[in-house]
């Protein structure tokens, strides 16, 4: 009987200082927890993600918008259920980039999202205009690039932009100017509703681009 005492004595302290290395081994490691394609119902592929101030989570998926509250899983999907391809949020509002469709979003009544679109105001002759890969801000411009078209949306109308260079998937805003890569040509500026090269900017191209 000593010995099975003895036993389970030994079992007991074993335990409590494998606990002890563990709960040691986890401080100050970050709280990381996976979510499965099942869990927000959509498919596995995500674009982009952003964030709102009200930590409100949103990931470009294949299959729309997937918004996390941190409790619950949303699927907005876009009007014309392609590929969310780039998103942005600006005072709040997040702004969505999809195939030959773009918008943003709006909480209803209820608490759910809806699309809404802002591509629809475009003519059927610019329709095909493919990937949005970039959404910018400046001021209250909201800028939705493809590879021919800038789309600057400014209080609640489009100005259609046209690059004669293809522009490639990068572009940023400094001090207040909006800069893209234009293929062959180096680094382009949004001037007066004109994109322009930047002369010497070529040096900047890598070797066999």
């Amino acid at each position: 009987m000593q010995q099975l005492l003895r036993i389970l004595l030994m079992l007991i302290i074993a335990c409590t200082s494998i606990r002890y290395v563990q709960a040691q081994f986890d401080m100050g490691l970050p709280l990381i927890k996976n979510y499965k394609a099942t869990d927000y119902n959509a498919q596995t592929q995500m674009w982009g993600a952003v964030q709102d101030s009200a930590g409100l989570v949103y990931f470009g998926n294949n299959d729309g918008v997937i918004v996390f509250t941190g409790r619950q899983w949303l699927k907005v999907p876009v009007a014309n259920r392609s590929i969310v391809r780039s998103l942005a949020v600006f005072r709040d509002t997040v702004f969505v980039g999809a195939s030959n469709e773009f918008g943003f979003l709006e909480k209803s009544g209820n608490g759910q999202f809806v699309y809404q679109s802002i591509s629809k105001q475009l003519p059927d002759t610019i329709m095909n205009f493919k990937n949005i890969h970039n959404i910018k801000n400046i001021e209250n411009h909201i800028y939705f690039i493809t590879d021919h078209y800038i789309f600057d949306y400014h209080h609640g109308k489009i100005s259609i932009i046209k690059s004669q260079i293809p522009l490639q998937l990068g572009a940023f805003t400094f001090d207040g100017e909006l800069y893209m890569y234009l293929t062959g040509k180096g680094l382009g500026i949004l001037k007066n509703n004109q994109i322009l090269p930047i002369p010497g900017s070529e040096q900047l191209i890598s070797k066999g681009a």
